[in-house]
């Protein structure tokens, strides 16, 4: 006995590999064997084949289809996510699916959300999933402070950029987030402190974070932000008295350096002629050319490799003020390669009336003297400028790197390296031999007398530009270091007047207060503790070399620590560290965040709206990076976000059976509803098109 199914598709027992049924004879001739065999995987497989072989093309791509759903979801949403976090069109989203088909991926092919309103949806999708994460986050902190600037796009959009400082509690750290970009002038005419205000609270209360956990704002120190009357942060104390309003350290740092250049006269004359030859040799390609190539001369370089002239060949730098360290580059380049500067603006002096009259004004012992001051005293203002710039800067940052950098000063100035290094590269055999200048004895006396002013008006701006804030100064005593030893005099009242002005900041209820000010008498023991337990690297800091992390930022740490891990006696010290840690003091981010969004709204994409706008950012800034766990988190929650959000629903049927309804004279009829639905439309959603149904009476 065989099996006409088995014995076609030639199957096998999927225990044994016997062959009954298929090539070898039944010769058990009982219903039970029939029955046996009819529910066995052998018969089930030569069945389903049979099916395949019977239905038609379309119901096996169907059945891949629904096979590979999953897979083709999670690859499209990913495909996604890495244009966003490399800053690529999103309209390059279809190309990059047609090279996965061309590398071999062949189940992309069953892709079919190829509409423009689905592929928005897609990356709204995984931007808010971003964006969820991090909210969610803030949300179980106890205070952040916010971090905002303005910003103007390729579409003439005036843009609030906001970020966000807070404790992470799950990373056991202090994070700086991307919130939002809000356009001011959509329902205003006028980006004022009104304006900015609303549009930080309407995006707080959208985000459902409460304005009374906003302890801290950081901004450029703008009068319509920083206004006493109306700026953006009294209105926010208006509503969160709490609030400590902080200028930005990178920008105030930038001021004191143009205090600094106003107070000389001639520093403002080398500052412009340093931004008139970089525009004279960049509007020119010919000029820049000859420029070029002078250097390969002068540097006995006629031929050289591609790899020799990248590295010897260099442009000149732009000077401006609105760019932070573009004057130490500008001063860089021509510090440099000022010979070959020279001998250029010569070949061009009989032709070009502006290479003479900037030949007349740089080829002087005077400038290049003062060049050089520029070129020592200036990588110390860049150093500290880094510093600041690298975002997440700690107020105990602030005061030990401003000493350092007015230490750099005093030593410069002390010995004199500038002036001495100047009249040795003009000597027979120095770098500056070809320049053909001779510095007089009145030369020598200038650039001394200069470098003694240019730094002692560079500390008097520091020190007006960073006075000792009562209010910030008072965080210091979270500093161990400072704690006097138990039984010395001043270990008793260590604190107690600090503290009682930070009750008086962050506390309302006179309770809270009092209990405060218990808490510190308990807490400054732990203090005088810890100051034996410090790190290696923290008690660096005392020997001069630039620490990892200062003793206060540690402090403040471990009490967070302390607060997450075990039962915390302490409650109002956790919260006024919480407070502290996290205040903003650097608007680094949203400068940075206004160049992500120069890069997302290009002049190709300058119809692109706000919505699509943040979810792109949110990608791009605090997306986590392709092929990380979080990234599978990310793509994870986003397919099950996009396929929640708007469920597939089946087709409604074309016919619907035909009910018998009564007439008026009660005799039934047949009557025949009839759904008609375009069959252009390529959605199953029923709530957005609504068919037409017709009702046909057949009498």
């Amino acid at each position: 006995m065989f099996c006409f199914l088995c014995c076609k598709h030639k199957t096998l027992n999927t225990q044994n590999n016997a062959a009954v049924f298929s090539s070898t004879p039944r010769k058990r001739y009982r219903k039970e064997a029939i029955r046996e065999h009819s529910s066995a995987k052998m018969h089930q497989a030569a069945a389903e084949a049979e099916m395949n072989q019977r239905v038609s093309m379309f119901h096996q791509q169907y059945k891949e289809k629904e096979a590979v759903r999953n897979d083709v979801l999670y690859n499209a949403f990913a495909a996604l996510y890495w244009l966003a976090r490399e800053a690529v069109a999103n309209v390059k989203f279809f190309s990059l699916l047609n090279l996965f088909r061309a590398v071999g991926l062949d189940k992309m092919q069953h892709f079919n959300h190829k509409s423009p309103a689905a592929v928005r949806e897609m990356f709204l999708t995984s931007g808010n999933v971003v964006k969820n994460m991090i909210i969610n986050e803030i949300k179980k902190a106890g205070s952040y402070g916010l971090l905002i600037d303005e910003v103007t796009d390729i579409s003439v959009t005036e843009q609030l950029i906001t970020f966000v400082q807070f404790w992470n509690s799950t990373s056991g750290g202090t994070e700086i987030k991307f919130l939002s970009a809000n356009d001011l002038l959509v329902e205003s005419e006028s980006a004022n402190a009104e304006t900015i205000t609303r549009t930080l609270v309407t995006e707080l209360n959208h985000c459902d974070l409460s304005v009374g956990k906003l302890n801290g704002l950081c901004t450029d120190g703008a009068s319509v932000m920083t206004g006493k009357t109306s700026g953006v942060a009294t209105r926010l104390k208006e509503l969160n008295k709490h609030l400590v309003s902080v200028h930005c350290i990178c920008h105030k740092l930038s001021l004191a350096c143009c205090d600094t250049n106003d107070d000389i006269a001639y520093m403002q004359e080398v500052e412009r002629w340093l931004f008139q030859i970089w525009k004279f040799f960049e509007n020119s390609p010919k000029r820049l050319a000859a420029y070029l190539k002078t250097q390969l001369n002068v540097k006995k370089l006629q031929e050289p490799s591609k790899e020799a002239k990248d590295k010897c060949v260099c442009r000149l730098a732009k000077a401006t003020r609105t760019r932070w360290l573009s004057l130490g580059k500008a001063v860089e380049g021509v510090h440099k390669d000022y010979v070959p500067l020279m001998l250029t603006l010569k070949q061009l002096d009989q032709k070009d009336a502006q290479a003479s009259g900037l030949l007349g004004k740089m080829h002087k012992v005077k400038f290049i003297g003062v060049v050089t001051v520029m070129h020592h005293v200036l990588p110390v203002l860049n150093r500290l400028s880094s510093a600041f710039q690298q975002g997440k800067v700690s107020f105990s940052h602030i005061k030990p790197a401003i000493q350092k950098c007015t230490d750099d000063l005093d030593k410069i100035a002390q010995m004199r390296v500038p002036v001495t290094e100047f009249l040795r590269d003009l000597s027979p055999g120095g770098r500056l031999e070809q320049a053909d200048l001779t510095a007089s004895d009145r030369d020598k006396l200038f650039l001394t007398n200069f470098l003694v002013k240019y730094v002692n008006s560079l500390k008097e701006s520091l020190s007006s530009r960073f006075p000792a804030l009562p209010l910030l100064s008072t965080f210091s005593i979270f500093d161990p270091a400072q704690v006097p030893e138990r039984g010395q005099p001043g270990f008793r009242d260590y604190g107690s007047a600090a503290v009682k002005l930070l009750a008086e900041q962050f506390f309302d209820d006179e309770s809270h207060k009092k209990q405060l000010m218990d808490e510190w008498q308990v807490f400054k023991y732990d203090l005088a503790k810890w100051k034996n337990e410090l790190p290696e690297e923290v008690r660096k800091l005392s020997g001069g070399s630039k620490p990892t992390v200062t003793s206060t930022d540690w402090c403040l740490q471990k009490l967070m620590f302390m607060k997450d891990l075990v039962p915390f006696n302490l409650p109002l010290i956790a919260k006024l560290a919480e407070a502290v840690i996290s205040l903003p003091v650097s608007n680094a981010w949203p400068e940075r965040g206004a160049s992500s969004l120069k890069l997302m709204k290009t002049r190709l994409q300058s119809r692109m709206k706000n919505d699509m706008l943040n979810a792109l950012l949110h990608i791009l800034i605090n997306g986590p990076k392709v092929g990380s766990k979080e990234f599978e988190g990310v793509i994870d929650a986003s397919v099950r976000a996009w396929l929640a959000a708007k469920p597939c629903r089946k087709c409604p049927p074309k016919f619907v059976s035909t009910p018998l309804v009564a007439n008026s004279s009660g005799i039934s009829e047949n009557v025949v509803t009839v759904t008609m639905q375009d069959a252009g439309v390529q959605t199953n959603d029923d709530s957005v098109i609504q068919p037409v149904q017709r009702t046909i009476a057949d009498e």
